[in-house]
């Protein structure tokens, strides 16, 4: 950094480059780039820097709160990017994709914003969003339909990518389940989420799409618990009414009896309308999004979800466990091919978000870790790990003791190799989790979000101390590590069942079907 630069000046470049009619990306990497240079500033004028932004006159408010909310965590900015969400009620396209920014970084950040500034989002996002639905809904559904057969389901998701997609796989597995039941399925890949930013936010998310999958299509088995040809129907990419409007038409001519939804935001609602919907959690309690009965974790399931779903209309809840799908089978992945040796103990964290996800108190411990046992390796797995490998970078770390493989193809493969798996102090990651249990390698987290809910009670740690002292204890003894092997691949094997959870959601659409306007009810498992 030039020494003669001030927090004023760096300020000044800010609203420079946030004024200027740059294309997004550049304007963001040049947004960065200023950033990077206020964190050389000592600390009186790195606060001066932070005020002055935020009393600033900027060109752009969207642009303003989600720069400061990435800059500062304060819940301020969060709370003032879901408050102007009112403004969007008339604009479903752009409230898509401000929900999606913000309950992503709210996913993938445990610390910010604080859990009360959470709760007032999302109070407010579901207020607005479900204003916004309603006027959707009365253009386009038609009135509901009644049956007492089901015959035909649909399977809805936000957008399929490849096997190795959790959600996609949820989706594929669960229609040729059907299908063996004598259920004609079909997957609607709805596309629903924002694949270019309108509100032009900073650093904002948006979403993939596999470009081979257009129109009415038939894809051919790919083995696993995908044994026969099944029908997809990928809408034209356009605007949300466009989406709702096309997915309605397909249900309704294809005579489609009921739903099982994955999320897919005002589609879901407009097919909830018409016919009994069936949402499966694939993170997070209740949907913003209408539906007859919800299927969620139970770990994750209290007293305010129980009560959220009661206000939102939702007649049936069933805690359950996460709908659990395995990748296919997989010889072991070749240590050599990272560079790590057969004698090394092998600690995996996966993720396709850890670079936003590790936070300072989970790579200090780690390395303290690393530190103490010499044959310890930390591998991150997961797009972008690369970058995420390069924040460890205490002197404590010896070189070679954290490495950054990037995307994993081959997830089972990998998890056959490796020793233990940590999950970092975040609130996703149940699918990895689940995966590495099902090849029976002990798991180290804490009892909270996804990976919390798929290792209970018994595998998780109530707090971080214990985390640390389950994870000394692994390192150090291969014992331990036995032991706990077992006690992953028994908990998979005793509480995650495919087909019964196929089962149970079949019987649960049949009987919302047979009745339409049942009391709410939480509904305990058997067996």
């Amino acid at each position: 950094m030039n020494p003669a630069e001030t927090a004023e000046g760096l300020v000044r470049e800010l609203l420079q480059i946030a004024a200027a009619p740059l294309p997004i990306e550049e304007r963001d990497d040049a947004l960065t780039a200023v950033l990077q240079r206020a964190t050389a500033l000592d600390a009186h004028d790195a606060v001066l820097f932070i005020q002055l932004c935020e009393a600033a006159r900027w060109p752009d408010a969207w642009l303003r709160s989600s720069l400061l909310a990435a800059l500062t965590g304060r819940d301020q900015w969060f709370l003032d990017l879901a408050q102007r969400s009112s403004a969007l009620i008339d604009e479903p396209d752009l409230l898509v994709e401000l929900m999606f920014n913000l309950q992503t970084a709210m996913f993938v950040q445990r610390q910010v914003p604080s859990r009360e500034a959470r709760a007032e989002i999302d109070r407010i996002l579901r207020q607005i969003y479900r204003a916004s639905t309603e006027q959707v809904v009365a253009q386009i559904a038609p009135p509901r339909r009644t049956t007492n057969d089901i015959r035909r389901i649909a399977i809805l998701t936000p957008q399929l990518l490849s096997l190795y997609h959790a959600p996609t796989r949820d989706a594929l597995w669960l229609a040729s389940a059907l299908d063996a039941r004598g259920i004609e399925a079909v997957v609607i890949n709805s596309n629903c989420w924002p694949y270019e930013t309108k509100l032009r936010l900073f650093q904002a998310r948006i979403a993939y799409s596999e470009s081979e999958l257009a129109g009415l299509q038939t894809l051919a088995a790919l083995g696993g618990r995908w044994k026969t040809p099944l029908t997809v129907f990928t809408p034209e990419r356009g605007s949300i009414v466009q989406l709702c409007r096309d997915v309605s038409n397909f249900v309704q001519h294809h005579q489609i009896d009921a739903i099982i939804s994955h999320d897919a935001p005002f589609v879901q609602d407009t097919l909830a309308a018409q016919l009994p919907l069936l949402w499966i959690a694939t993170g997070g309690t209740v949907p913003y999004g209408r539906a007859d009965a919800i299927w969620v974790a139970r770990e994750l399931l209290d007293d305010d979800a129980i009560a959220k779903a009661h206000r939102m209309g939702i007649r049936m809840v069933l805690p359950r466990e996460l709908l659990f799908t395995l990748p296919q089978p997989a010889s072991a992945f070749p240590r050599e091919t990272l560079s790590i040796s057969n004698e090394a103990i092998l600690i995996v964290v996966i993720g396709n978000r850890l670079e936003n996800e590790l936070d300072m108190q989970f790579i200090d411990l780690m390395s303290d870790i690393l530190a103490e046992v010499p044959l310890a390796v930390l591998l991150l797995a997961g797009i972008s790990t690369e970058r995420a490998a390069k924040r460890f970078n205490s002197p404590r770390v010896r070189p070679g003791q954290v490495i950054g493989m990037g995307h994993c193809s081959d997830l089972r493969g990998l998890c056959a190799v490796v020793d233990i798996l940590v999950n970092p102090f975040r609130i996703g990651g149940g699918t990895s989790a689940q995966t590495a249990m099902a090849e029976g390698v002990p798991i180290v987290t804490l009892a909270m979000g996804d990976v919390g809910a798929v290792a209970g009670e018994e595998l998780a740690s109530p707090d971080v101390e214990s985390f640390i002292n389950r994870l000394r204890l692994l390192v150090s003894d291969p014992e331990a590590r036995k032991r706990e092997s077992a006690r992953s691949l028994a908990r998979i094997e005793a509480r995650f069942d495919f087909d019964r959870q196929v089962d149970e959601m079949l019987a649960t659409l049949r009987t919302l079907a047979a009745d339409p306007t049942p009391s709410f009810e939480v509904v305990a498992a058997t067996g």
